[in-house]
């Protein structure tokens, strides 16, 4: 199968979560669910954390983990899955 071509056996379609971490007012997170719906699969979204990532401090991390709890509930409002990993 070609590469960015979705695998029909697949059981659901994943949502890799990185910079725009918001569940509304996000195009490639709706092109996604629009992705699902047409081949009838749920959607999961993926946010992996990422320690000493360049540039970031206890503040950043602070602000994203702040807003964990609001993301996952307006993901659940839209049906999307949501998964929390840090990276090792």
């Amino acid at each position: 199968m070609p590469v960015g071509q979705p695998n029909p056996q697949g059981r659901a379609v994943v949502y890799w979560m990185q910079r725009a971490q918001r569940a509304v007012d996000n195009p490639a997170l709706d092109i996604a669910i629009h992705a699902a719906n047409i081949l009838g699969k749920p959607v999961v979204v993926l946010l992996t954390l990422v320690p000493f990532y360049p540039g970031a401090n206890l503040r950043h991390y602070s602000f994203m983990a702040a807003g964990l709890g609001e993301l996952a509930e307006d993901l659940a409002k839209r049906g999307v899955g949501f998964i929390l990993r840090r990276q090792s």
